[in-house]
């Protein structure tokens, strides 16, 4: 009962008892460490995106239970809230380093290891505003971190199932979002032997391609992407289409708009025909071109050409 709780006298109060020892400011939304030291949230958050100790007594954070929950949520089957990194394209399969430094993404990779997630979404921004960032994107699986002494870090991803935006949010100073995970439509037993012919005409075409690249070329991609991957004999029960296709696009002088709408493709067959359009394109413009600036500049105009393939309209 409340009046059988203890009296604390208000000599025995102290009003700094109520500030927080960063900020020096009423305490914002309390968290207490195990050593027993209270901060607002959002000042440990970013002490810890620094180093794994407590901020007065230098004590070890690194093996306490998780102070932080991460952003990712599984609402059903299919719908999710996950944390999004809003930076550059990544695909299905595909490797990608990412260097992180700003304070929010630092948050947000250690809450997703904290939490043991591991995985968060990728997004193509659409401007300048990273909250208007794309409607399709790649969830990135993380392999390996590695923390420096400042807070930055290098985290090792790979490329994970693709997902439409539903809904945008923000937490903690970095966008959510609410999504639904997409996969290619099964091919019909009707067309397996059609798809899988033109899957073979078109890894033609982009190894030939890619070999024709000057050396130098070639191995700087290499390095970067790794080898040209091998053709995906059984694509049936690859739900996020073969790798070899999401590596070339990579690869490829394309307009990022033309990218995300090949990304969104729930078609197999369409994305190959779209991609095999691209590159007879890109071979025929690379025969009478030799400046990369100007096929640079020959691909976004071909986006634009309302009669051209490689419209996004055109592409569906």
């Amino acid at each position: 009962m409340y009046w059988d709780a203890p009296v604390i006298s208000h000599g025995a109060l102290n009003r700094d008892d109520m500030d927080c020892s960063l900020c020096y400011r009423l305490l914002f939304t309390p968290v207490t460490t195990p050593c027993g030291h209270t901060f607002c949230r959002p000042c440990l958050d970013r002490c810890l995106d620094h180093q794994s100790q407590c901020p007065l007594c230098k004590s070890s954070l690194a093996e306490t239970e998780t102070i932080h929950t991460c952003a990712y949520q599984m609402l059903n089957d299919t719908q999710h809230v996950i944390p999004i990194f809003v930076c550059a394209m990544a695909y299905p399969g595909i490797a990608c380093p990412l260097h992180i430094f700003e304070p929010r993404y630092r948050l947000m990779i250690r809450q997703c290891m904290e939490s043991g997630i591991r995985q968060f979404g990728m997004c193509v921004s659409n401007g300048e505003n990273d909250e208007d960032f794309a409607d399709f994107g790649t969830m990135l699986e993380i392999r390996d971190v590695q923390f420096f002494p400042d807070g930055r870090s290098l985290v090792d991803t790979i490329g994970g199932k693709r997902f439409k935006v539903i809904s945008r949010a923000r937490r903690d100073g970095y966008n959510t979002a609410k999504v639904e995970f997409t996969e290619d439509t099964p091919v019909s037993a009707e067309q397996y032997q059609e798809v899988s012919n033109l899957q073979t005409e078109v890894f033609t075409m982009c190894k030939n391609w890619f070999e024709s690249l000057p050396g130098l070329q070639r191995e700087h991609i290499i390095r970067h992407l790794g080898s040209f991957p091998d053709i995906d004999i059984d694509f049936q029960n690859n739900t996020n289409g073969p790798v070899w296709l999401w590596w070339l696009l990579g690869v490829l002088p394309l307009d990022p708009r033309i990218r995300l709408t090949l990304l969104a493709m729930s078609s197999f067959k369409e994305r190959l025909e779209g991609v095999k359009r691209v590159v007879q394109f890109v071979t025929e413009t690379q025969r009478s071109m030799t400046s990369i600036d100007l096929l640079h500049q020959r691909t976004r105009t071909l986006y634009f050409r309302n009669d051209c393939i490689c419209n996004p309209i055109k592409l569906f």
